[in-house]
């Protein structure tokens, strides 16, 4: 399999890596982070470089990839021969594994990992953001041979930031199949665990090494995206890289200023809320490298003016630099929307101020926080004091559980619980962080004893800087929990601290037990794609996916009236033996599902494309001609073929379902079907 080649390829960088610093017990987590960090970088260049000449297929990336491994397969015997490979040592981790806490640690961490990769390899994607446009654009990607822009309904597929779905993209091309499309996300979730256990042991204690993994791998909203395609988890990794190399030292080199650079860069190509949660970090750099020049170098006040100078200069470069990789896409935004953030999609607030952040507060708490009344309590504080409409679509994006009926607010505080990867909320967590700020703020007389408090507080502050300015710049999300995520993973040195503070033992163990207990449940159990279904009402509860064909899974959660309209219309296509196709879908229709029926039940290639675009994306290159269409589908009652296939064609319309609305045009002409 050539998805083998990326596979020893990063397993020998992270072995060469470590060669480079025999003997530290960091080694293996720090040559994770960098060597995911490197294969990053790599991706995004090799797609774009790929993508200007059209080349962007197996032929040329298997090669790139093979000539890569041979090169680290160099490396590593050049090592071996010099005996400058160190095996990793486990007396080297200091990992005291008979310790009850860290058994408990353990046994879950490798417990939840274990079944999260399971799921992952074992269920086909089925989140409702991958079916639209996450995948979508990989498969269009993969068939036009380039990541340039085309006409699309859903313009989210082409001008949201590309970064994971590069990712993915790499991985389809080698294994020819979407098998391994949410081991990216999975990936991100390992280096989370292992990149905060660094970070806490930085900012808290030399003993924090399992707790803190486990507290990461117990993030329910974590668990649930573990196993999906999207780009959460993906961001919150970057993230914590760049949390991590800002706190590994006080004095940074150039090197240290690349990996940090890097970071950021990594996490804009990720997804854009990169911005609100990246500039409060950077801050705290600017702060620890002005704090250490002016106690290692005391000087006179004109010194201590140029020493601020030069480090907000490097300052200023570090995030231009972080952009580098973000601006082929934000070019192409520009081009064809006239803004390098491409079109606002409405989540902006329209509303600024104190009332609006406060209003925001008040819901993401309540949509992570099952405790009777509390919505009723937040409407109640909304008009009585802070006297704005909860409801007030200037600043929310989606309604709330009060915009309806009152009586099923029950219903809104068990889907904080339910494990579901768009709503799924975080209380123990939450009330840890909580916890972990009152012992600060009572603690803070202490924090002058030493510079690991004040890191821990500066990331604090960060975090929820950062969370202020989400709520100020946002609106409210009813999926909010999931864009929270970054924030959740970043406050776990906190949550560590706070349960290293906590005096009695059997309370801490208690916690302990308790988010071992959920983490597995939720491992288990996640609601489009469990391995043990919950007996849920939900119309989204899927059966395990033990019982399901890979291919019924695509359809075993949301959307499954879905699947017999999709299967009849593509056989129809398929009768027509038509290879070129428009989809003629809605702007938040389900598109990836017909790729796949496509790929299943056609034994030739294929060509499919958005017909009827009305947005911007019209005036994008098509990525083939009108004429060679033969069959459309559609979603939309009102559409009919215009100006479509060979002069003077005419089409035959068949209505596949009302309810949800599915027809196909198929042209009259038999032979028009071929790919020029």
């Amino acid at each position: 399999m050539l998805i083998l080649l990326l596979v020893f390829n990063f397993l020998s960088t992270i072995f060469i890596f470590i060669s480079l610093e025999p003997g530290r017990r960091l080694g293996l987590r720090d040559a994770f982070i960098k060597s995911s960090i490197i294969y990053g970088i790599l991706i995004v260049v090799l797609t774009e470089v790929l993508s200007f000449k059209h080349s962007l297929e197996t032929s040329f990336v298997a090669s790139f990839w093979s000539l890569l491994l041979t090169l680290n397969t160099a490396l590593v015997g050049l090592k071996f021969k010099r005996r400058s490979l160190q095996p990793l040592k486990l007396q080297n981790l200091n990992w005291r594994f008979f310790d009850c806490d860290n058994l408990i640690s353990i046994f879950t961490v490798f417990s939840v990992l274990g079944l999260t990769l399971a799921t992952a390899l074992i269920a086909a994607p089925n989140n409702w953001d991958a079916m639209t446009y996450h995948l979508p654009r990989v498969m269009h990607w993969l068939q036009n041979q380039t990541v340039a822009y085309y006409p699309t309904n859903n313009v989210r597929q082409i001008s949201l930031p590309p970064g994971t779905g590069y990712l993915v993209a790499q991985l389809q091309i080698l294994a020819r199949s979407d098998r391994f499309a949410s081991c990216v996300q999975w990936l991100a979730f390992l280096g989370i665990i292992g990149g905060t256990s660094l970070v806490a042991e930085k900012l808290t204690h030399d003993a924090a090494k399992w707790l803190p993994m486990l507290v990461c791998a117990s993030l329910p909203m974590a668990i649930m995206q573990a196993t999906t395609p999207q780009t959460d988890l993906t961001l919150t990794y970057w993230l914590v890289c760049l949390v991590y190399f800002i706190f590994r030292t006080k004095d940074y080199k150039a090197h240290d200023y690349f990996w940090i650079s890097v970071s950021l860069g990594l996490s804009i190509l990720a997804k854009p809320t990169a911005f609100v949660f990246g500039f409060s970090l950077m801050v705290i750099l600017l702060v620890r490298n002005l704090a250490y020049k002016s106690l290692k170098y005391p000087t006179t006040l004109k010194k201590v003016i140029s020493q601020f100078g030069l480090t907000a200069l490097s300052f200023i470069l570090i995030s231009v630099a972080s952009l580098g990789l973000s601006l082929p896409s934000y070019w192409r935004n520009y081009l064809l929307f006239g803004s390098w953030m491409g079109p606002e999609f409405g989540t902006r607030n329209e509303v600024l101020g104190v009332p609006q952040i406060l209003s925001n507060i008040l819901k993401y708490l309540a949509i992570n926080l099952p405790i009777p009344g509390f919505w009723q309590l937040t409407a109640s504080i909304h008009q009585s004091v802070l006297q704005v409409d909860v409801n007030n679509p200037r600043f929310n994006y989606s309604p709330t559980p009060l915009a309806g009926d009152v009586s099923q607010l029950p219903l809104a505080l068990l889907k904080i619980l339910a494990p579901h990867e768009d709503y799924v909320g975080n209380p123990i967590h939450l009330l840890l962080i909580i916890l972990g700020w009152i012992i600060l703020i009572f603690g803070c007389k202490n924090l002058s004893r030493g510079t690991r408090s004040l890191d821990l507080l500066m990331l604090s502050i960060a975090n929820l800087v950062s969370f202020l300015s989400f709520c100020l710049l946002l609106k409210w999300q009813v999926w909010g929990n999931r864009l929270l995520l970054p924030l959740f993973v970043l406050n776990v040195p906190l949550i560590t601290y706070c349960l290293h503070r906590i005096a009695p033992l059997k309370l801490r163990r208690a916690f302990l037990v308790l988010l071992a207990f959920m983490a597995i449940l939720y491992a288990l159990t996640p609601m489009r794609h469990p391995l043990l279904a919950l007996p849920n009402r939900s119309d989204e509860q899927s059966a395990s996916i033990l019982t399901l064909s890979r291919s019924e899974v695509y359809f075993s959660g949301a959307r499954k009236e879905l699947q017999a309209p999709y299967r009849a219309a593509i056989a129809l296509i398929q009768q027509h033996q038509c290879r070129s196709v428009g989809l003629a879908l809605g702007g938040d229709d389900w598109e990836y599902p017909l790729w796949v029926l496509m790929e299943e039940q056609s034994s030739s290639s294929f060509q499919m494309k958005s017909v009827g675009v009305k947005n911007e994306s019209r005036l994008a290159p098509p990525e083939f001609p009108d004429e060679q269409l033969c069959a459309v589908l559609s979603t939309i009652p009102t559409y009919q073929p215009q100006n479509l296939g060979a002069q003077n064609l005419a089409w035959q319309e068949q209505v596949i379902s009302e309810t949800p609305f599915v027809k196909v045009f198929v042209s009259n002409v038999e032979k028009q079907n071929s790919l020029s």
